[in-house]
């Protein structure tokens, strides 16, 4: 008879800023690791040996996979563009250990959202992010307790917009119609690079009573604040007035935090809220280097193929004024040897 295998799980340890490594070496110290389960931690030791110094507890004796390397002024309690890059990195690095076969199962120790966007990783959560780290097509959240499991229809909405969301006589997924059909293959699924409608809001107003310089204000708050895109259209107002119509760009969870800076920034009244969905490209962060100079590039690649290559404007701002060259220059350089060079990635 075959012995039992222990089966592997990894702890991923969350914000470095949050309280994501304090719950960590706070649970190590409450189960037995030697009986049910192996764990180990994804993370960072030093943050995990700074968290267990601070909550007067041992270091936990896991093996930790160590990520990285946090900058040594990270404060605690501080949103931090460098933390949510590491908690990204955390979550990825379990994931690719899994997909390898190296561990069974993963456990997410808390992120923090915000400095997850401000990182550039625009995820309502942990569900969406493992979803796009393994290529999943379609994905759902699951609540289990003693005798009940649930699963979410929607997430991150209000009651009033999550009643809209949901299509009247949807039925359960593999219910069948009358001709035996599945009814879960009457509408065509979102793609793996779909966001769904229940993800993201789109906050709207009209404006045509304030300076240019205090609308351009706002819409700094607002991006500062993590709306994931502001824009401004310009518009005819009652009696032939110019105004503009303030667009914001948010995860569903935010709407009413940026709602609330949408009223104290501006002059508005109310606000139109628009459920959307969103569509992604695959992005790679890479670095080229021009007359001796490193430029950062974005990468977007639609179907394995190469679509869009973005230089960083201050890299290529920097790379011209040290090389006495127009930055536009450096800019199509930069474009044309990320193009040669990863092409064929």
């Amino acid at each position: 008879m075959m012995e039992p295998v222990t089966p592997r799980i990894l702890i991923t340890m969350g914000d470095p800023a949050g309280i994501g490594p304090e719950v960590v070496v706070k649970a190590l110290t409450q189960v037995d690791t030697a009986t049910e389960a192996q764990l180990e931690v994804v993370g960072d030791l030093d943050r995990l040996a700074q968290a267990a110094r601070l909550c007067g507890v041992p270091v936990p004796d896991v093996q930790v996979h160590q990520v990285g390397t946090l900058p040594p002024d990270l404060a605690w309690g501080r949103l931090d563009a460098r933390a949510g890059e590491a908690a990204y990195q955390y979550v990825a690095e379990a994931a690719r250990l899994v997909l390898a076969g190296a561990a069974e199962a993963i456990c997410t120790a808390p992120i923090n959202k915000e400095a997850l966007r401000l990182a550039g990783h625009a995820f309502p959560g942990h569900t969406e992010l493992l979803a796009h780290l393994t290529g999943t097509a379609e994905v759902s959240m699951m609540l289990t307790a003693p005798g009940l499991r649930v699963v979410h229809v929607t997430t991150h909405v209000g009651l009033l917009d999550a009643v809209a969301l949901i299509e009247p006589g949807g039925g359960a997924p593999d219910e069948a119609d009358d001709d035996g059909d599945s009814l879960a293959a009457a509408a065509d699924p979102l793609p793996s690079s779909a966001s769904s409608p229940a993800d993201h809001v789109v906050l709207e107003t009209n404006i045509d009573d304030m300076s240019p310089e205090l609308l351009a204000h706002a819409t700094d708050v607002l991006r500062d604040a993590g709306a994931l895109d502001v824009w401004l259209t310009p518009a005819l107002m009652k009696k032939g007035r110019p105004g503009n119509v303030l667009h914001v760009l948010a995860c569903a969870v935010d709407r009413e935090r940026l709602a609330g800076i949408v009223f104290a920034e501006t002059t508005s009244f109310g606000l139109r809220v628009l459920p959307v969905a969103r569509m992604y490209a695959e992005e790679r962060r890479e670095t080229v280097r021009i007359a001796g100079h490193d430029v950062g590039v974005r990468l977007a690649f639609v179907d394995g193929r190469l679509a869009t290559v973005s230089p960083e404007y201050e890299d290529c701002r920097r790379a011209a004024a040290e090389l006495g060259r127009p930055a536009r220059v450096v800019y199509e350089a930069a474009q044309a040897r990320a193009r040669s060079r990863f092409s064929g990635a």
